[in-house]
């Protein structure tokens, strides 16, 4: 399979060569930048790896700072917790055969459509998962990778039914370990994201399990 660069970089694969990105930025890249990057290519078929999160920070989105403005793209999306038979937590991570990326489910605002509703709809569409919405977490800024301002609202979600099926967006779902997300996840606010839900959700379990979360006279002393 031949390698070309990703999607908003052009020009010659030769060493040492200034290339455009998406935006105008102009870059440098070593011999050892494109030996990296085209030895990737066996990793990127097998959806994961090392390699590929070393390639993947090479053409990194970088956070939007709040002086650049209004977002260009509003999407919203969730981190998706299930509990094994053991015990354990697993978030589920989908990979998109088109970015090359494993990465959360989200996608953009329909018109007219509110920010939680968008976030439970496109999590169904990328998973075959009918959700429930728990607390929203920190939202998440970046350009992408057409240097377009994006905002993404995130919320915690339960799956209650539906089965996940490959389909031209997503190919594959993994239900992972904390650990398992942050080796796979190819972007650093994706990995810090679900370590804030897991976070979260702990929190909110043990919440939900005190006293006076089900009989509200108990916290004050009636």
């Amino acid at each position: 399979m031949d390698w070309f660069p990703p999607a908003g970089l052009t020009g010659s694969r030769s060493p040492d060569i200034s290339v455009r990105r998406a935006g105008g930025e102009i870059v440098r890249h070593t011999e050892e930048w494109w030996r990296l990057a085209r030895s990737s290519a066996p990793c990127l078929r097998a959806r994961g790896g090392r390699r590929f999160r070393r390639y993947a920070a090479a053409v990194a989105r970088r956070n939007l700072e709040p002086s650049e403005g209004m977002p260009d793209i509003a999407a919203a999306g969730g981190v998706v917790l299930r509990r094994d038979p053991d015990r354990s937590m697993r978030v589920a991570v989908i990979h998109r055969p088109k970015y090359m990326d494993w990465s959360l489910p989200k996608g953009k605002l329909e018109e007219g459509e509110g920010w939680q509703e968008a976030a439970l709809r496109e999590v169904q569409e990328e998973t075959g998962l009918t959700c429930t919405a728990g607390v929203e977490l920190p939202e998440v800024t970046y350009l992408d990778r057409k240097a377009r301002r994006k905002l993404v609202r995130y919320w915690l979600m339960e799956p209650v039914s539906g089965e996940f099926e490959p389909h031209g967006e997503v190919d594959e779902l993994r239900w992972l370990t904390a650990k398992e997300t942050d080796d796979l996840l190819t972007y650093k606010h994706d990995r810090e994201l679900v370590r804030t839900a897991l976070r979260t959700h702990r929190r909110e379990r043990l919440r939900r399990a005190l006293p006076w979360s089900r009989d509200p006279a108990a916290a004050d002393g009636g």
